[in-house]
């Protein structure tokens, strides 16, 4: 069955509309939740990524609130997205 390892860079763009988008949006549409997995600094770059938009004004706070929410339910809270630790052997 099919992996996927998600980067910062690649998983902020399931909340920040920008090139890639559409891509990870069907990655997130076809793919497991169970068979997803993030380096748990990673989830922190990603909230970065928002919080820098909303203080550029490229994100509304309402917009913000909605994508950190979105973030966070779908991955941070999500019991089965496997969160790795940067040591645990993500980068095979």
């Amino acid at each position: 069955m099919t992996r996927v390892d998600f980067d910062a860079s690649a998983l902020s763009k399931r909340y920040v509309l920008e090139p890639g988008t559409a891509g990870v949006h069907r990655v997130f549409a076809r793919v497991p939740r169970d068979r997803m997995h993030v380096l748990a600094a990673g989830m922190g770059e990603v909230a970065s990524v928002l919080v820098r938009r909303r203080n550029a004004g490229s994100l509304s706070a309402t917009a913000f609130a909605r994508a950190l929410a979105a973030f966070r339910a779908e991955v941070v809270d999500d019991p089965a997205v496997t969160k790795e630790d940067a040591d645990a052997g993500f980068v095979r």
